[in-house]
């Protein structure tokens, strides 16, 4: 559930969904309901959004804690 994590550190670092979305090359709609909890993230995808964030796996999985 590294939706929760991403949203957390969307917003303490006040990241747009659309910046997110652009550099990864998710589409927005899904990249929300990605963040929504709609729609399961991929391995690939999370990987995609780690780099986009500039975080580790490990630094994001730390944040909703």
């Amino acid at each position: 559930m590294f939706y929760k994590q991403i949203q957390a550190f969307m917003k303490k670092h006040g990241i747009k969904q659309k910046t997110i979305a652009a550099k990864t090359g998710i589409n927005q709609n899904t990249f929300s309901a990605i963040l929504n909890g709609k729609r399961k993230l991929s391995a690939e995808e999370l990987f995609l959004i780690c780099d986009a964030l500039d975080v580790t796996l490990e630094e994001l999985r730390k944040e909703g804690v």
